[in-house]
């Protein structure tokens, strides 16, 4: 049984769903603890920006499409910074700034790459394709082909004059 275009795409979907779901789930923990504790410590920062690295080799694609390529350029600036800031953290015993100043990264940077998968609506798709042509667009209103052609007769209408 050969499987439609649609099938394949949908079950594609599907898989790329689950295999990110886990890491969307974790950047979700690690960014509410990162910006939520006080003070927040390289124990929150760390795991924050290596979830977001982890996200951008599994979605990097998205990333690269040309409609994406001026952002791509900044979360590319980005991750060069965050590295930079987690080998000061890991291994230098960073200072709290470094921790504050890697947690406005990852911030940055989540926001961009949550902009550039929905300008290929991953996350949120609303509706359908637009209708093409008076049909499609009267389709949405019901089958007025039916009801106009009942039109002048009156015999089975529950309203009498």
């Amino acid at each position: 049984m050969k499987e439609s275009r649609q099938e394949i795409e949908s079950h594609s979907s599907a898989i790329t769903n689950k295999r990110i779901d886990a890491l969307l789930t974790s950047i979700n923990l690690y960014e509410f603890q990162a910006t939520s504790a006080i003070p927040p410590s390289i124990q929150h920062a760390v795991p924050y920006f290596s979830t977001l690295v982890t996200l951008y080799n599994e979605t990097n694609g998205a990333f690269c499409v040309k409609m994406n390529k001026d952002i791509h350029d900044k979360i590319m600036d980005l991750l060069k910074k965050g590295f930079n800031i987690s080998k000061r953290l890991k291994y230098n015993n960073g200072l709290q700034g470094d921790v504050e100043k890697s947690i406005y990264n990852s911030l940055q940077l989540r926001y961009l790459m949550q902009v550039c998968l929905q300008n290929l609506r991953y996350f949120f798709r609303f509706g359908q394709q637009d209708p093409r042509g008076i049909k499609e667009t009267l389709k949405l209103f019901g089958d007025l082909e039916e009801d106009n052609s009942n039109e002048g007769n009156t015999e089975g209408d529950p309203i009498e004059d």
